[in-house]
C-alpha cells in the first residue's frame, strides 16, 4: 500500500518518542537529520518507470544500466500473458529473446502483509517504512538497511531491537550510536558490548553496568554524567543536525598502543580449524536438487558464488599482526579503524583491563572523547553470539553451524559465500536471501525460498529460476512481476509436462556452462545486458 502524509506524520511521532528515550527530550523533525541517519545505510538507487515516469527505489546490486523499471504499485498482476511457441526455443538465448518484452524490473518492492512504505524497497511483512530497504517483519522504521523482527530505528541495521539511533545490534534495545552490541540496553557511543547495560563511551566488554570509559561506577555518579553528556548531545543534534560517529572521534587521536599490548598482549590467536565436509555435501545436495547433477566442488565456483554476494577483507591486529576479518558489506565493519582493530581474544582482555580514570569520568565528553578515550577504544570486527560450530572464516556468526565466508549468519547452517543467511540452510552465493529459506544458488533480496536458482525480490516461491519480484510462485522460468503461478515460463502457465521439458533443457545447458566455465557471466538482474549484447551478435 503506498504511504502517505499519514504515515510520515506516523513515523516523526515515534522519531520524536525515540528521542525522548534515548535523549531525554526532543530534538526536531525526523527529516531534519536524513543525511546523518543514512551515513551508514546502504546505497539506494533509483530509475523512472517506463509507465509513468514515476521514481522507482531499488537495491545496490548491478542492475543493467538498460534494464526497463516500474513501480511496485504499478504493476498489473493479474495480467495475462500470451503463450510462447516453446517449439522454437533451442536454448536459453532463444527463450530469453522470446520473453524480452516481459523482462522489466520492479522498484519500490513491497510483499507480504505490508503497509504505509515509502521511498522503500525489499520491505517484507513490515509497516511504516521510510526511506529503507531489507526489512523484515518490522514496524517504524527509518533510514535503515538490514533490518528483522526490530521497532523504532532510525539510521540502523539491527536483530530484533527496539528504540535505535544509529545502532549496530542483536537482541538489544534502547541504543545509541553503537557498534557490534547484543543482549545489552541503553548504551551510547560503545563498540563490542554484550551482557551490559547503562554504559557510555565503552568497548569490549562484557556483562558490566554503569560504566563509563570501561571505568564501572555507582549507579547515581553514572546517571549524573549521563544527564549531562545527554543534554550536550541534544544541544549539538540540534544546532548541527548530525554528531561525529564513534569512528570518527577516536581518530582523532592517535591510539595508546602501550595500554593495549600490556592489556591484551598475552591473548593467543587460534586459527579456525577447517572442515568442509558438512558445506560441501550441502552444496552437491543443493545443486542436485537443482540441476538434477551435482557440481563438483564449491572451491571449483569460488569465484561465481562470491560475486555479487560477500566483501570479506583482511585486516591485521594493532596488538599481535594476527589477521582479523573484516565484513566490508555489514553496517559499520568496514568503517572501523584499521589502526585500531584487534583480535576476538584480544577484545576479551582489553574489556576487562582496561577502563579510564575516575577524572577522567567525570569530565568526558565529545570534544575531549579522542584523547580521554586513545587507551581503550580499539574495534574488534568478529563477532561471536550464541553456540556456533564448525564456522570457517565467518566474521560475524549467531547461533549457526557449518558456513564457510559468510557475513552476518544467523542461525543457519550449511552455508557459503552468502550475505546474511538467516533462519536458513543450504544457500549459496546469496544476497540477503537467508530468512527462512533453503538450497538456493545466487538468489538476492528474497524470503522464504526452497530449490530456487538466480531469483530477485521474491517471497514464498520454490523451484523458480531467473524470476524477479515474483510471489507464491513454485516451478516458474523467466517470470517477472508475478504472483501465484505454477509450471509458468515468461508469466504464461503451461501443462506441467511441458514445462518440465523446457526446465530440463535450460537447467541442463545452463549446468553445462557452470561446469565448464566455473559459473556465468550474467545474473537475473543482468539479463538486458546479455540481451543487448545477443542483438550485437556476441553471445
Amino acid at each position: 500500500m503506498p504511504a502517505t502524509f499519514e504515515s510520515y506524520r506516523e513515523l516523526n511521532s515515534k522519531w520524536k518518542a525515540t528521542c525522548r528515550v534515548l535523549l531525554g527530550g526532543e530534538i526536531g523533525e525526523l527529516d531534519d537529520y536524513a543525511g546523518w541517519l543514512s551515513d551508514f545505510k546502504k546505497q539506494s538507487h533509483s530509475g523512472k518507470s517506463h509507465v509513468s515516469g514515476k521514481e522507482t527505489v531499488y537495491g545496490d546490486l548491478p542492475y543493467s544500466s538498460g534494464a526497463k523499471w516500474i513501480s511496485f504499485e504499478e504493476i498489473e498482476f493479474g495480467k495475462k500473458e500470451g503463450a510462447l511457441d516453446i517449439n522454437q526455443v533451442k536454448d536459453f538465448d532463444s527463450l530469453l529473446q522470446a520473453v524480452s518484452e516481459r523482462v522489466v524490473y520492479s522498484g519500490n518492492i513491497i510483499l507480504g502483509n505490508s503497509n504505509f512504505a515509502e521511498k522503500s524497497t525489499y520491505v517484507f511483512d513490515s509497516n511504516f517504512v521510510y526511506c529503507s530497504e531489507q526489512v523484515f517483519e518490522s514496524k517504524y522504521i527509518a533510514y535503515t538497511t538490514h533490518c528483522v523482527y526490530s521497532d523504532c530505528l532510525f539510521g540502523c541495521q539491527c536483530a530484533s531491537c527496539n528504540f535505535g539511533i544509529r545502532a549496530n545490534n542483536y537482541l538489544s534495545n534502547r541504543n545509541f550510536e553503537v557498534s557490534k552490541l547484543d543482549y545489552s540496553s541503553d548504551i551510547y557511543f560503545s563498540h563490542g558490548l554484550s551482557g551490559c547495560s547503562e554504559c557510555f563511551f565503552s568497548f569490549n566488554l562484557r556483562n558490566k553496568r554503569h560504566c563509563i570509559g570501561n571505568l564501572e561506577l555507582p549507579k547515581e555518579k553514572y546517571l549524573q554524567i549521563k544527564a549531562a553528556l545527554l543534554e550536550g548531545m541534544r544541544g549539538e543534534l540540534v544546532k548541527k543536525k548530525r554528531l561525529p560517529s564513534l569512528e570518527e572521534l577516536v581518530q582523532e587521536a592517535k591510539p595508546d598502543y602501550a595500554a593495549i599490548k600490556k592489556a591484551a598482549g598475552a591473548a593467543k590467536y587460534v586459527p579456525e580449524r577447517q572442515d568442509l565436509a558438512h558445506v560441501e555435501k550441502a552444496f552437491a545436495d543443493a545443486s542436485a536438487l537443482i540441476f538434477g547433477k551435482r557440481i563438483g566442488g564449491i572451491e571449483r565456483v569460488e569465484g561465481w558464488m562470491d560475486r555479487n554476494s560477500v566483501r570479506i577483507t583482511e585486516g591485521k591486529s594493532c596488538v599481535s599482526g594476527a589477521p582479523v576479518l573484516v565484513s566490508e558489506g555489514y553496517a559499520w565493519f568496514g568503517k572501523f579503524p584499521r589502526d585500531r582493530l584487534i583480535t576476538l581474544p584480544e577484545a576479551g582482555e582489553a574489556g576487562e583491563k582496561l577502563c579510564i580514570g575516575k577524572e577522567d569520568a567525570e569530565k568526558l565528553c565529545l570534544k575531549n572523547a579522542a584523547e580521554l578515550l586513545s587507551g581503550i577504544a580499539f574495534f574488534c570486527p568478529v563477532w561471536q553470539v550464541g553456540t556456533n560450530q564448525g564456522n570457517v572464516d565467518c566474521p560475524a556468526s549467531m547461533d549457526s553451524a557449518n558456513c564457510r565466508k559468510c557475513e552476518i549468519n544467523i542461525k543457519a547452517k550449511n552455508c557459503s559465500n552468502c550475505f546474511w543467511p538467516r533462519n536458513s540452510e543450504a544457500l549459496f552465493g546469496c544476497y540477503a536471501t537467508g530468512m527462512s529459506s533453503s538450497y538456493c544458488l545466487k538468489c538476492y533480496y528474497s524470503k522464504n525460498l526452497t530449490r530456487c536458482f538466480e531469483l530477485d525480490a521474491s517471497r514464498n516461491c520454490s523451484d523458480c529460476y531467473f524470476c524477479h519480484n515474483v510471489e507464491n510462485c513454485h516451478d516458474c522460468l523467466l517470470c517477472f512481476n508475478a504472483k501465484n503461478l505454477r509450471n509458468a515460463i515468461g508469466n504464461h502457465e503451461y501443462a506441467k509436462e511441458e514445462f518440465e521439458k523446457m526446465k530440463k533443457m535450460i537447467l541442463g545447458e545452463i549446468f553445462a556452462r557452470v561446469e565448464k566455465e566455473g559459473g556465468l557471466d550474467f545474473t537475473v538482474f543482468s539479463l538486458p545486458d546479455k540481451l543487448n549484447a545477443m542483438k550485437r551478435g556476441k553471445g
